[in-house]
């Protein structure tokens, strides 16, 4: 969740595989220039924002001096002893969409400036370790801010 008023996807992106080209180059362009990206003021009501984990894995990054998934790995998989979470798993490993009669879709490209936003894939069994440990066993603390919350439900 975002209140920093940023837009929920980073601008110009393709149509079909839209963060293919959303490169590092392609977000230090958008932070030199970040205020005339927001959508609103910030401080405002939360909202889900592709572009704000994005910014916020790139700032961990830099001030960790460790690429993102390193340091997921570094500080919560491997903690947890999670050990099925990767941002490139084998092709004939990945769940696929199916199209129009019934074809697979590719699965967008989600590596790269983007991978904090959702570039990390699972298995089944493992995300559902993962969601257990840190919301129900609470093994690294307090759920992050982040966490979307409805009465009870999270």
């Amino acid at each position: 969740m975002d209140t920093a008023a940023l837009p929920r996807v980073p601008p110009r992106l393709r149509r079909l595989d839209p963060y293919a080209d959303f490169e590092f180059e392609a977000l230090n362009a958008i932070l030199e220039h970040l205020d005339t990206f927001t959508t609103g003021a910030p401080g405002g009501e939360a909202e889900y924002s592709n572009l704000g984990y994005a910014i916020l894995g790139a700032a961990l990054s830099a001030a960790a001096g460790a690429p993102y998934e390193e340091l997921l790995n570094r500080h919560v998989l491997t903690p947890l002893n999670i050990t099925k979470v990767t941002s490139n798993p084998p092709s004939a490993r990945r769940l696929s969409g199916r199209g129009f009669l019934g074809r697979p879709l590719r699965p967008w490209t989600m590596n790269g400036a983007i991978l904090p936003a959702g570039g990390m894939w699972a298995t089944p069994r493992e995300a559902a370790r993962l969601v257990t440990e840190l919301l129900v066993e609470r093994k690294l603390g307090e759920p992050a801010l982040t966490w979307q919350t409805s009465g009870r439900l999270r």
